[in-house]
């Protein structure tokens, strides 16, 4: 079965099982770096909620021989978790008269998102951007819950892009907080959680194999946005003592490198590439180049 009639399929089944009082409609949704997502939207008369369900992830399931009965439980199964999970948090429906408290910054990339930035309001920085989200909620445990904001919605929020811009860095730097230490830590951290007890390195050879540093945001997510922040690019040269070349691991973290390491620009990019390509998620891609500060011209606020 084809992917456009599997989810014909799984909509009809899943409308069929909900009953009257629910309407199941599709949709595709353009996710960051220009990833399209069929999504199925189920929404109940009395609700004004309305989650949107991925199905390519239960499109691979059925191709792995799962029943199409097991698969409409999962999709039901699933939309009565995004309610219950709303429920819990800290979410709310937009707040027009106070939405300006709740306007973020993103970190994209520039090229893959041609078709998003073209309908919505955006910084240029070299070969990245930076968007405008509505925070759903303050609340980062349970993933980012947000809304881009386009031009299609912009008059709707009651903002300028003036004070977008201006209000979107004072909230993005109060939501996620800036977190600068050194990637062994991290690397100790993780290996722990997996290997338990039986994790010795000691502390100079872990040291060694991970010379370099992250920044992030507190909650480890959206944290690339963070080497924008005023100063912090500066604040990072004097504590290191040296420039450094900047590593953009995702859009969740970049990676800080001493130039006195040896590794030269090049080289560093085509690693880049090579992780990209075989390890990042699709849709966390920051970039492929690499940058070097105080060289690049980085700093936009």
């Amino acid at each position: 079965m084809k992917l456009h009639v599997f989810i014909e399929e799984i909509k009809e089944r899943v409308s069929e099982v909900l009953g009257e009082d629910y309407e199941v409609s599709l949709k595709k949704v353009l996710k960051n770096n220009s990833v399209e997502f069929d999504c199925l939207i189920i929404t109940h008369r009395f609700d004004n909620v309305s989650p949107s369900i991925y199905l390519n992830s239960f499109y691979l399931e059925y191709l792995n021989g799962v029943p199409m009965e097991t698969l409409v439980d999962g999709v039901i199964a699933t939309y009565k978790n995004c309610l219950e999970q709303f429920d819990r948090s800290k979410c709310s429906l937009i707040d027009t008269e106070h939405a300006e408290e709740h306007i973020v910054l993103r970190l994209v990339n520039y090229a893959r998102n041609i078709r998003i930035l073209e309908e919505c309001p955006h910084i240029r920085c070299k070969d990245l951007a930076l968007i405008y989200h509505y925070m759903l909620s303050d609340d980062n445990s349970d993933g980012l819950v947000s809304v881009r904001i386009d031009y299609s919605n912009m008059a709707f929020f009651k903002l300028t892009e003036e004070k977008l811009k201006e209000k979107a860095l004072e909230n993005t730097e109060r939501l996620f907080p800036p977190v600068f230490e050194k990637v062994e830590y991290l690397m100790k951290e993780y290996c722990r959680r997996m290997m338990g007890n039986a994790f010795t390195f000691g502390d100079e050879r872990f040291a060694d194999m991970f010379p370099m540093y992250v920044l992030t945001s507190k909650s480890r997510m959206n944290g690339a946005v963070c080497m924008l922040y005023k100063g912090m690019l500066e604040r990072i040269k004097k504590t290191l003592g040296k420039g450094f070349y900047i590593i953009p691991s995702s859009i969740n973290e970049i990676l800080i490198l001493p130039e006195s390491y040896g590794m030269n620009q090049e080289d560093l990019a085509e690693m880049v590439q090579s992780v990209n390509y075989d390890i990042v998620p699709e849709t966390e891609v920051l970039s492929d180049s690499v940058y070097h500060y105080p060289d690049d011209e980085l700093q936009l606020f």
